[in-house]
């Protein structure tokens, strides 16, 4: 069977060139809609955990959850609380309050999180330079202190989704970062 009789017994009344100019303008219509679908996903509220724990130079054992989501807004300006309970989730007795996870706003409580942090094995000089390099277009920055240099990052990035973004990707890899931003939790265990 050729190409010709085949048009004409499904009655497309198509000559071949025809349906392949028109096959190219489905597949293009279905792979852009495909790309505006992926936008509206049904995880875009999605917060995920993820917990480990951690042996500190005293040998102390601490638990470390690290909290996230697609749509860095959604965990903005949210309080988290943090219940646990020795064991398995399975054994009797009840979950206790154990912490809450929010963003700090205040050199105090950044400075408490930071030194929770060494803990977690954070390299805070490390920290301290990169802030330099993040805020480097704020007046005197390498003049202030680490906690005082993390508010301002956090400041700066509640009203600028472009430096909030760039403090998401950071905060992956200081953990003090992820505990001041409310991010993350921390307690020796």
């Amino acid at each position: 069977m050729n190409c010709r009789t085949s048009y004409r017994k499904f009655g497309t009344g198509r000559k071949p060139g025809e349906t392949v100019v028109t096959t190219f303008w489905l597949c293009l219509s279905l792979m852009l809609g495909a790309f505006t679908a992926n936008a509206q996903t049904p995880l875009s509220n999605l917060v995920f955990s993820v917990g480990t724990t951690i042996k500190d130079s005293g040998n102390h054992d601490w638990s470390y959850i690290v909290l996230g989501s697609p749509s860095p807004q959604l965990l903005a300006g949210k309080k988290l609380a943090v219940y646990g309970k020795p064991g398995f989730p399975t054994n009797a007795g009840s979950f206790t309050l154990r912490g809450n996870i929010a963003q700090a706003s205040d050199t105090g409580t950044i400075n408490t999180l930071l030194n929770q942090s060494l803990s977690l094995g954070e390299n805070l000089a490390s920290l301290s330079t990169t802030l330099n390099t993040l805020l480097h277009k704020t007046p005197s920055v390498t003049n202030l202190s680490l906690p005082q240099k993390v508010l301002t990052a956090i400041q700066s990035g509640n009203s600028d989704p472009a430096m909030m973004q760039k403090l998401s990707m950071m905060e992956r890899l200081y953990p003090g970062l992820t505990l001041c931003l409310g991010q993350g939790f921390a307690e020796q265990i």
